[in-house]
């Protein structure tokens, strides 16, 4: 598996990177979220959060089916992703100007889960079984922080 992987909506794209931050030796993603104008990602405009130790599981969570939905908040922007009928809905924004959201079908969130349940593997060192048990067991901890889930 590369070191990126991206999905494509109609008027945006969503980009998952394989990064390390610098002050923690632990393998973790960026997503990026960016315009498409005329088929091309408006790389000037993207939207990028680093996922924490503690947000890849829940992103893991989400994608493979463990819990509905996630946000993900940084000063002045975040994430959401929602699971829906025959689709993962995903909606960036930073302040009133930069909204975007895509929706990524089955294929594409099969690719993507993949591609975050490999990085939650070299995160952990988990493989197989022992993994998936430690994902149910961490995602049943998570309590979204307001009423709605998000």
């Amino acid at each position: 598996m590369g070191d990126s992987i991206e999905c494509y909506g109609k008027c945006a794209s969503l980009r998952a990177e394989a990064t390390t931050p610098r002050e923690k030796d632990i393998p973790t993603l960026t997503l990026d979220v960016a315009l498409l104008k005329g088929g091309k990602v408006e790389k000037d405009n993207k939207i990028s959060i680093q996922l924490s130790t503690s947000e890849l599981p829940i992103l893991c969570g989400v994608l493979s089916g463990l819990l509905p939905r996630l946000h993900f908040q940084r000063p002045g922007k975040g994430i959401k992703i929602e699971r829906q009928d025959n689709k993962v809905f995903v909606h960036a924004s930073q302040g009133k100007e930069h909204i975007y959201a895509l929706p990524v079908n089955i294929g594409d969130t099969f690719r993507l889960t993949a591609f975050a349940l490999n990085r939650l593997k070299e995160q952990s060192g988990l493989n197989g079984d022992n993994l998936t048990l430690a994902l149910r067991g961490a995602c049943a901890l998570y309590k979204p922080l307001n009423p709605q889930g998000i």
